[in-house]
C-alpha cells in the first residue's frame, strides 16, 4: 500500500493547524501570523507537488487519481487532470490562497486570509479529500474527460483561480479598513494593485476558457453565455468596477464606502461562482460536482464568509463614508455612471442564473440563453462604450460641456464617417444593435488613440489604460463582425469532392485511422484552396478514447491575419460519406487580439507598481452530430437565417443547456432538420417555437416569454438601472447640499 495518499492527507492536517493559528495571533501577534502563514503555504504546496506525483506516477491506491488519470494518459494531461475535477481543484484554490497570502504586504490581513484558508481546507478534509484511499487498486484508472484532454486545461484553470482567488485580498483589506475605521492613501493603492492584479489574471483566464470553449466543443461559438462562464464573468465585471471606482477614491477622496462595498462584493462573487459551479444545482458541460450534501456545506462556508462582513460592512459604513462633491461632468462622474452600468450588468446576469432555480421551486421551468441576454445585457452595455471612450477626456475638476465637445469633435467625425461608409459599402444586412455596438467600438479605439495623440504627459499607467481601452473596441469589433458576418455549411462529402466555404474551396482528399496514446481517430485530410491556390490541410478528427469509451471530435483551424475556416468532423454514412460542419469567421481574431490588450494593459499597470512581486506571481503559475446533407439547407437566404436563428434559441432536449447550434446529439441534428422542414412548409418562427413548447415544455427555448411569471426576468434589469441612476443623482444634489 503506497504512503502517498496518508502524506497528503497529513500535510492538509498541519496547513489546517497552521491556518487556525494564523488566524487566532492576530489578537496578539501579527508578525507570528505572517509566520503561520508561511507553515501553512509550505504544507499546503507540499500536499499540491504529492497529489501531482501520484496524477504523474498513476499511484492508483488515490481515489483522485483512480477517477481522473489513465497510465496511456499523455504526461501533460496527467498534469492537468491533476485539477480537472473538484477535489483538485479545491486544492489549487487553496494553495494559490495560501501562496497570496505570503505576498501580501500589509501583515494585519494576514490572520483574515488564515481564516478564509482555514474554512476551505476543513471543507476539503471533510467533504471532499483530494487523497481519499482507494479500497481497491486497480491496474488503470478511469481517465479524464476527453474534453479536457486539452493544453488549454493545463493553463486556464491556474490563471482563472490566481483571479478568483486574488479578490481575496481586496476582500481583507477591506475588512480591515471596516474594523481600523478609516481609509489611507496606502490602502487605496495596496487594494488597487491586488484588484488589478487578479483582474489581469482572471481576464486571461476568461480568455483561455472562451478559446477553449471555441475549439474544443465543435460548434464554432466563442461564447455560450453559459450558466458557468457566466458565474467567472460577473466577478470580472464587479472587479472592472472596483478599479475605476479606486481611482476616483485615490484622486478624489470620494466613493470610499462604495469602493469598499465593491471589494466585498467581487470576492462574494467569486464565492457564489465556486458554489455554483460545484453544488450541483447548474447543468453545464463545465460543472464540477453534482453532489448536493457537499453543495450545502461549501453554501454554509460561503456564507459564514460573506454575511458577516456585510454585517460589519452596514455597522461601520458611517465611520468611512466621504462627502466629496462630484460633477456629472467630471471624470469622477463618468466612472459613477460606468459603476452603474456594470452592476446592472452583473444583476442582470445573476438573476438569469437564479430566476430559473426559483421557478422550479414553483414547479415552473424556464430556460435563459443568448437571445434573453443580447436582449437586456447587451442594450445595457453598448452605452458603456461610449462613457468608455469620453470619459478620459474629462478631468477630475467641473468640465465645461463646450470645451470638451470641441475636443473630442474630430474623434467624433472620424468614427460617423466609417460607420457611415461601412453601412453604405458592406453587403451582408445588420441589425440596429449591430450598428450602434461597431460605432461604439470603433468610438472607443479613435477617442482613446486621439486622446494619447493630444495628451503631452504619459506615464505607463497611462498606456496600459489606453492599451486596455483600445482593446475592448477591438475585441467588440471581432464579437459583432464575426457573428453578423458568419457562413456556416453543413454538407457531407465523399473522398475528392469539394464545397465553397466563404471565399475558400475545401477538398475532401482522404480519411486515416490514427492512434494516439489512449484513442483512435479517424482524421480527415481537407485541402483548403483559394482562386486555384493551395492554401493549408486541415485535419480534424473523430476519436474514440478506448479508455472511457467515448467519442469526440477535435476541430481543425484555418487562420489568416483576421479571419478563420473553422471545421468539425461528424459522423461516417454507409456509401462512404462523411457529414462535417464548416465556419467562415471573418474578423474572429480581433476578438481574441482584443482580450490580450485589455489583459496586457492590466498587467503593465501593476507591474508599474511593484514589478518584482508581480514578475513572481506569473512564475508561480507556471454523433451523427452534424447529419444534415447540403440539399437540406433552405434555398431561400432568408428562411435559412429565421432556422439560424431558431437554432440558437431552441434547447437540445438531451444535452446539458446546449442549444440546437451547439449540440452534437443525434437529436439536435433531427430537429434541425425538421424546423427546416417546416420552414419551407409555410410555418412562422413563432408556430415552430409554440408547437417546440407545447411538445417539450417552455423550458425548450432559452428566450422566455413575457409573461407574469416572468415580469421581473425582463423588466428587473432595466428597472434597476433607473433606481440606481434616481439615487445617484439625489446623492449628487444631497453631497452638493451639504458641501
Amino acid at each position: 500500500m503506497s504512503l502517498t495518499p496518508y502524506l497528503g492527507q497529513a500535510f492538509l492536517s498541519l496547513a489546517l493547524l497552521a491556518s487556525c493559528l494564523q488566524s487566532f495571533w492576530r489578537f496578539s501577534s501579527s508578525k507570528r501570523a505572517y509566520q503561520m502563514a508561511k507553515v501553512q503555504c509550505v504544507f499546503v504546496v507540499g500536499a499540491f507537488i504529492i497529489l501531482t506525483f501520484a496524477h504523474v506516477t498513476s499511484d492508483f491506491s488515490v481515489v483522485n487519481v483512480v477517477a481522473n488519470s489513465h497510465t496511456a494518459k499523455p504526461l501533460l494531461y496527467k498534469i492537468g487532470g491533476v485539477w480537472g475535477n473538484h477535489e483538485g481543484s479545491m486544492l489549487l484554490w487553496v494553495m494559490i490562497l495560501s501562496l497570496y497570502g505570503v505576498m501580501v504586504k500589509r501583515v494585519s490581513i494576514v490572520p483574515l486570509m488564515g481564516v478564509i484558508s482555514a474554512g476551505f481546507l476543513l471543507f476539503m478534509l471533510i467533504a471532499c479529500n483530494p487523497f481519499e484511499v482507494m479500497a481497491s487498486i486497480p491496474q488503470n484508472g478511469d481517465d479524464l474527460n476527453p474534453l479536457l484532454q486539452d493544453p488549454s486545461l493545463v493553463i486556464h484553470p491556474p490563471f482563472l483561480y490566481s483571479g478568483y482567488v486574488g479578490f481575496s485580498i481586496p476582500f481583507c483589506l477591506a475588512i480591515d479598513a471596516l474594523i481600523k475605521g478609516k481609509l489611507d492613501i496606502d490602502w487605496v493603492r495596496e487594494t488597487h494593485f491586488w484588484t488589478m492584479v487578479s483582474w489581469s489574471f482572471l481576464t486571461f483566464g476568461l480568455l483561455l476558457g472562451s478559446f477553449w470553449a471555441y475549439y474544443e466543443l465543435g460548434w464554432g461559438g466563442w461564447w455560450f453565455w453559459d450558466p458557468v462562464e457566466n458565474a467567472a464573468l460577473m466577478p470580472w465585471l464587479m472587479a472592472t468596477a472596483l478599479l475605476h471606482s479606486l481611482k476616483v477614491t485615490q484622486n478624489k477622496n470620494a466613493f470610499n464606502a462604495w469602493s469598499l462595498f465593491l471589494a466585498i462584493l467581487t470576492f462574494s462573487l467569486c464565492l457564489l461562482g465556486m458554489f455554483l459551479v460545484r453544488s450541483g444545482l447548474l447543468i453545464s458541460v463545465h460543472s464540477f460536482a453534482i453532489d448536493p450534501e457537499r453543495g450545502v456545506i461549501l453554501f454554509f462556508l460561503c456564507c459564514l464568509i460573506i454575511l458577516p462582513t456585510l454585517i460589519l460592512f452596514c455597522m461601520r459604513v458611517e465611520n468611512i463614508r466621504s462627502l466629496v462633491a462630484t460633477s456629472p461632468l467630471s471624470r469622477s462622474g463618468f466612472l459613477l455612471f460606468n459603476n452603474i452600468f456594470l452592476l446592472c450588468g452583473t444583476a442582470t446576469i445573476l438573476l438569469a442564473i437564479f430566476y430559473p432555480l426559483i421557478l422550479e421551486f414553483f414547479n415552473q421551468s424556464i430556460s435563459i440563453g443568448a437571445p434573453y441576454f443580447q436582449a437586456t445585457f447587451v442594450p445595457l452595455m453598448v452605452p458603456l462604450l461610449f462613457l468608455v471612450g469620453l470619459g478620459p477626456w474629462f478631468s477630475w475638476a467641473e468640465n465645461s460641456l463646450h470645451d470638451v465637445v470641441q475636443k473630442i469633435l474630430p474623434a467624433f467625425c472620424l468614427t460617423a464617417s466609417l460607420i457611415l461608409g461601412g453601412y453604405y459599402f458592406t453587403d451582408h444586412p445588420a441589425s440596429f444593435l449591430a450598428i450602434i455596438g461597431n460605432a461604439g467600438a470603433l468610438w472607443v479605439i479613435i477617442a482613446t488613440a486621439h486622446l494619447y495623440i493630444k495628451t503631452n504627459k504619459k506615464s505607463l499607467s497611462f498606456y496600459s489604460m489606453c492599451l486596455a481601452h483600445v482593446g475592448l473596441g477591438i475585441a467588440v469589433l471581432g464579437m459583432i463582425e464575426s457573428t453578423v458576418g458568419e457562413i456556416e455549411i453543413m454538407p457531407t462529402l465523399a473522398s475528392n469532392e469539394s464545397v465553397v466555404v466563404g471565399q475558400y474551396n475545401v477538398t475532401l482528399e482522404k480519411i486515416e485511422i490514427v492512434k494516439g496514446p489512449n484513442y483512435n481517430a479517424q482524421k480527415a485530410h481537407l485541402l483548403l484552396t483559394k482562386n486555384g491556390k493551395d492554401i493549408a490541410t486541415l485535419q480534424p478528427e473523430k476519436r474514440f478514447y478506448w479508455t472511457q469509451k467515448n467519442i469526440h471530435s477535435e476541430t481543425a483551424i484555418y487562420s489568416n491575419l483576421v479571419s478563420h475556416i473553422y471545421v468539425a468532423m461528424g459522423e461516417e454514412y454507409t456509401n462512404g460519406q462523411w457529414s462535417f460542419r464548416f465556419y467562415f469567421k471573418p474578423w474572429i481574431n480581433l476578438l481574441w487580439l482584443g482580450v490580450v490588450l485589455i489583459a496586457v494593459g492590466g498587467a503593465l499597470s501593476a507591474w508599474n507598481k511593484r514589478k518584482a512581486l508581480f514578475f513572481i506571481l506569473l512564475l508561480m503559475l507556471g454523433g451523427s452530430t452534424f447529419a444534415t446533407d447540403a440539399h437540406e439547407l433552405l434555398n431561400d437566404p432568408h428562411l435559412e437565417a429565421v432556422a439560424r436563428e431558431l437554432d440558437k434559441t431552441i434547447l437540445c432536449p438531451v444535452c446539458a443547456g446546449q442549444t440546437l447550434d451547439s449540440s452534437m446529439a443525434d437529436m439536435a441534428s433531427a430537429m434541425r432538420q425538421d424546423l427546416r422542414g417546416q420552414l419551407s412548409k409555410g410555418r412562422t418562427k413563432k408556430q415552430i417555437i409554440d408547437a417546440y413548447i407545447l411538445r417539450y415544455g417552455e423550458s425548450i427555448v432559452t428566450k422566455p416569454s413575457f409573461s407574469a411569471s416572468t415580469f421581473i426576468l425582463w423588466v428587473g434589469p432595466w428597472a434597476l438601472f433607473v433606481i440606481l441612476t434616481i439615487i445617484v443623482l439625489w446623492h449628487y444634489a444631497y453631497v452638493n447640499r451639504r458641501c
